[in-house]
């Protein structure tokens, strides 16, 4: 009876130790205190150059050697080993570079989210601020475009007209937009009657300059706008006259004839000097 029963212990211890294998874990250089798992269950502390074996059964198993490096960041070695019974392995263990931890990942995913928000708020604050600079901007030429309607400019005018047609900077209005469009209208009708009557004035002063000299008598001053252009003249002398482009005529006629007084104080025998002295 004691034979058999020994019989059966050494059957049964030598199936477990055919059945098991061993793995020995070579620590490399720069690995000291990284903890190794092997099936997420702790073995031990790695040393460098340190060669320990671990003792397991046969078949795949996985190896996780773990170094942390702060809170954020760890050095993870890990590899799948397929073990065979009977047959021991070696594995090499050397730390990679720095990863981060779940909690580092958490952390690292809360600060771009932080960083994402203050740049959305940023630009929130640069469109802001770039639409009140483009309003101030557009309120400052409305203002302007206003004044100078007001003040008798006929583009101007033109352009409050077209801002009221489209509700650019203003209520739309169409009564307003047809006010301004004839104002507009009746101004330019003004602007183009004073550029023609300044035009008519230069004509005018230069051709007593070239016929009758720099002091032109006031029969010639009669006679001169029908030397210029007798239709034009007609034309022009068929309008009102203004106050001020009567004042701007005699004040150019008074200049030409202190011009000819004092050519003739300076050179008597001038020829102007003579064709005043003729009148």
């Amino acid at each position: 009876m004691k034979l058999l029963l020994g019989f059966l212990l050494f059957s049964l211890s030598s199936a477990v130790l055919a059945s098991n294998s061993l793995v020995r874990i070579d620590c490399q250089e720069d690995t000291n205190g990284a903890a190794v798992y092997l099936d997420g269950v702790y073995q031990f502390e790695c040393e460098d150059y340190a060669k320990l074996p671990i003792l397991t059964t046969a078949g795949a198993h996985e190896l996780r050697v773990v170094r942390p490096a702060g809170r954020e960041f760890e050095q993870v070695f890990e590899k799948r080993i397929e073990l065979r019974a009977g047959v021991p392995e070696r594995v090499r263990v050397s730390l990679p570079e720095k990863t981060l931890t779940a909690y580092g990942q958490k952390q690292e995913a809360q600060r771009k989210e932080e960083a994402r928000i203050a740049a959305e708020k940023a630009e929130q604050r640069r469109r802001e601020q770039a639409r009140i600079a483009a309003e101030k901007a557009a309120q400052a030429q409305l203002e302007k475009e206003l004044s100078n309607a007001r003040s008798g400019n006929a583009d101007a005018m033109r352009r409050m007209a077209q801002r009221y047609r489209s509700g650019d900077g203003v209520p739309a209005n169409t009564q307003a937009a047809s006010e301004w469009e004839a104002k507009a209208e009746r101004q330019q009708k003004i602007d183009d009657l004073e550029a023609s009557k300044m035009e008519y004035f230069a004509m005018s002063e230069s051709a007593l300059l070239g016929v009758y000299g720099d002091d032109p008598g006031s029969s010639q001053i009669i006679s001169a706008p029908w030397i210029v252009a007798p239709t034009f003249t007609a034309e022009l002398l068929s309008t009102p006259v203004t106050t001020t482009d009567q004042q701007i005529k005699d004040n150019r006629l008074e200049t030409l004839r202190r011009q000819t007084a004092a050519a003739r104080w300076a050179n008597p025998d001038s020829l102007v000097a003579r064709a005043a002295d003729k009148r």
